[in-house]
């Protein structure tokens, strides 16, 4: 085993730790290191069966939350799935450097409003109201970058639900966009021998390291879970600007 499969197995369990605890960090913390050692396309192939089973045992585990999340998560992910097949096609041509900055914005804006008020929250109505754009713009991303969790954290963060209900509304997402996105990618033939065999090998430490995460979250209160996930979104905005910067 080289010394590089070894930092980015490491790597990927210090992401899913984090993932475990608070349902999104794992693709966020982890494509960008191993992008920056081989490519982004690598990166979201080599994660793509992992996250997967990272994201059904989160799914299991707060399948509680998932009362009351309908009126937004139904037209969330029927928008979602159409887009995540377009992005998935674009993964090796876009050039996100634009909307990694508009992103970043978002996040910025939103971090900066829940500071501000601390109760804020969109109203039912309105988080129906934008459930079809944000699958959009987020399926889209997801399957062209494979980090869209920012944006999409972002919006659903701003319903204010409960910690199991956030994160069940998170897996959810990411299982059936990464489902669709798993299979495009077959389809295209972005499974090469070495990729397939680091994807393999990475399902180990995620399902070690989303146990973990998931038995430290349960000792989470309701506040400091919301400023864990504010926190991983500050990270996500910094990376997001340094990534345009660098591009």
């Amino acid at each position: 085993m080289s010394s590089e499969l070894i930092l980015i197995l490491v790597v990927i369990s210090v992401a899913y730790l984090v993932k475990g605890v608070a349902g999104m960090g794992g693709p966020l913390l982890a494509v960008p290191f191993i992008a920056g050692l081989t490519s982004v396309e690598h990166a979201v192939v080599v994660l793509s069966l992992a996250n997967m089973v990272s994201n059904g045992w989160l799914l299991w585990e707060h399948r509680s939350g998932a009362e009351g999340t309908g009126f937004v998560m139904i037209p969330f992910l029927a928008v979602g799935t159409v887009a995540t097949i377009a992005g998935t096609y674009l993964l090796t041509e876009l050039d996100d450097r634009v909307l990694s900055v508009v992103i970043g914005v978002v996040i910025v804006l939103y971090i900066w409003r829940y500071v501000a008020d601390p109760e804020f929250g969109l109203k039912p109505e309105t988080a129906r109201r934008l459930a079809a754009p944000m699958g959009l713009v987020g399926g889209g991303l997801l399957g062209a970058t494979g980090t869209a969790g920012p944006l999409i954290t972002t919006y659903l963060h701003s319903l204010r639900m409960s910690r199991s209900s956030l994160i069940y509304m998170l897996s959810l997402t990411f299982q059936i966009f990464g489902l669709i996105q798993l299979v495009t990618l077959v389809v295209l033939g972005a499974f090469t021998e070495e990729r397939t065999v680091q994807a393999l090998l990475a399902i180990l430490p995620v399902l070690v390291m989303t146990a973990i995460g998931i038995r430290l979250g349960r000792r989470l209160d309701q506040r400091a879970f919301e400023l864990i996930v504010l926190a991983l979104l500050g990270f996500a905005a910094v990376r997001l600007f340094m990534s345009a910067l660098q591009g």
